[in-house]
């Protein structure tokens, strides 16, 4: 995962976006927390279950919520590397190896 998302970094640095995120490795207990909050919240069913996030395998990140991350570059130059979004509709921050 480290060397497609820093040649990810490396392509958008020179477009002149600086690439941020805010949550890459997530332990699977605080995946489990998370995922138990969200029960009888909007986030139910949209918080993965432990034993399939992608967070606790380290293969997932997320980008920061901001306008410069929602650049059309960001997302084709993650893409162009390697990343996926499993559900770009409704979590555009997320990608994660295939």
């Amino acid at each position: 995962m480290v060397s497609p998302f820093l040649q990810a970094k490396d392509t958008l640095s020179r477009q002149g976006i600086d690439l941020q995120v805010v949550d890459t490795f997530r332990h699977k207990s605080v995946q489990k927390e998370q995922y138990e909050k969200s029960f009888g919240t909007p986030k139910e069913g949209l918080v993965a279950h432990p034993d399939s996030s992608y967070h606790p395998k380290g293969l997932a990140f997320d980008l920061a919520q901001i306008p410069e991350m929602k650049n059309p570059k960001v997302a084709e130059v993650l893409k162009e590397v390697g990343f996926i979004q499993s559900r770009p509709d409704d979590e555009w921050w997320h990608w994660s190896l295939d």
